[in-house]
C-alpha cells in the first residue's frame, strides 16, 4: 500500500472531530472524484485513505501549525469521560461551591436543598456544574456546564448510556398540572408548584412520550424558552402530540426566557393562569 505524505492530507484534516473527503491530486494519482477521506481522530491525530490509488498515511506527531483544535488538545485535554459516572470530587454543597457557579445557581433560584435532592454538584477537576439524570435509582446520564475559562471547550456536555432520549419526570402529587420543560433546573423551579417533565432539550423521544401520555393527568403546559423559530416548532409539535392522545396541552409563550428566570410568584401565577 502506497503511503500518503502528510503534505497531501494534512492541510485537509477538519478542526473538530470528524471527516472530509476531498480530491486526491498527486503525481501517482489524479481524477475529478472527492476519492481521499481525511479524518481527524478524538484524540487529535490524523488518517487519510484514498479509494482510487489505495494509498493511506497518517499523523500523530508534533501539534504545530495543525489549527485551533490541536492547539487546545495541547494545552488542554477535556476531561469530562464518555461513560456515565459522576466525578470523584462531586460537591453538593451549594455554600461550598465556587463563587461563579454558585452564583449562578442562586441566581437561577435554587437552595441548598434542591442540591441535595437532585443531586446536583460540581467538580473542580471538570470546572462544570453536573445535573444527573435518574430513573429509579439508577444514574442514566447527565448534563454538564463548563465554569473555566477556557472559551474553546463546550459550555455543555452531555452523556447517557442507552440511548439519546435523555429525561426525567419530577412528581408534584398536590398538582393535576404537568409541566414540560427543557433543562433540569427549570423543572425543579416548576416542580414546585406542578409536577414537572425534563426534556433535557427540546426533543419529546418515545420513552418520554409514553410516560407523559399514560399519566393520570391531562392539563398540560408546553413551558419551553421560546426563543426561535425551531423550538417554537418543537413546542408546537409537543403539543400535537399530547392533543391527539387527548390531553389538554397547551403553550406557554415566554418570549425566550426559560421558566428557571421567573420568580417563584411569576412561576406560579402562570402555571395557576392555566
Amino acid at each position: 500500500m502506497e503511503r500518503i505524505p502528510e503534505s497531501e492530507f494534512l492541510h485537509f484534516a477538519p478542526e473538530e472531530e470528524g471527516s472530509v473527503r476531498v480530491n486526491h491530486d498527486s503525481v501517482g494519482c489524479s481524477g475529478s472524484s472527492k476519492s481521499l477521506k481525511v479524518t481527524r481522530a478524538e484524540d487529535g491525530r490524523v488518517f487519510a485513505k484514498c479509494y482510487r490509488c489505495g494509498g493511506f498515511g497518517s499523523f500523530a506527531g508534533s501539534f504545530k501549525g495543525l489549527g485551533s483544535y490541536a492547539k487546545k488538545l495541547s494545552k488542554k485535554k477535556e476531561v469530562v469521560p464518555r461513560s456515565v459516572s459522576l466525578p470523584s470530587d462531586y460537591n453538593t454543597d451549594l455554600l461550598s461551591l465556587p463563587v461563579l457557579p454558585k452564583t449562578w445557581l442562586i441566581k437561577q433560584g435554587i437552595i441548598a436543598n434542591d442540591l441535595k435532592q437532585f443531586n446536583i454538584g460540581y467538580s473542580e477537576k471538570w470546572e462544570r456544574l453536573v445535573f444527573p439524570i435518574y430513573h429509579g435509582s439508577e444514574l442514566s446520564g447527565f448534563q454538564a456546564r463548563y465554569f473555566g475559562k477556557d472559551k474553546e471547550l463546550p459550555k455543555y456536555i452531555t452523556r447517557y448510556k442507552n440511548d439519546a432520549d435523555l429525561w426525567t419526570y419530577i412528581p408534584n402529587e398536590e398538582s393535576d398540572k404537568v409541566v414540560i420543560v427543557e433543562d433540569l433546573i427549570s423543572g425543579v423551579r416548576c416542580s414546585r408548584f406542578a409536577n414537572a417533565c425534563v426534556l433535557m432539550g427540546t426533543n419529546f423521544g418515545d420513552k418520554c412520550f409514553n410516560h407523559v401520555m399514560n399519566l393520570p393527568l391531562n392539563n398540560m403546559i408546553v413551558f419551553l424558552d421560546d426563543d426561535n423559530r425551531n423550538v417554537q416548532k418543537k413546542a408546537i409539535d409537543i403539543k400535537d402530540k399530547l392533543t391527539m392522545v387527548g390531553k389538554r396541552a397547551r403553550i406557554h409563550h415566554s418570549n425566550g426566557i426559560d421558566p428557571k428566570e421567573f420568580t417563584d410568584d411569576d412561576l406560579s401565577n402562570i402555571i395557576e393562569g392555566y
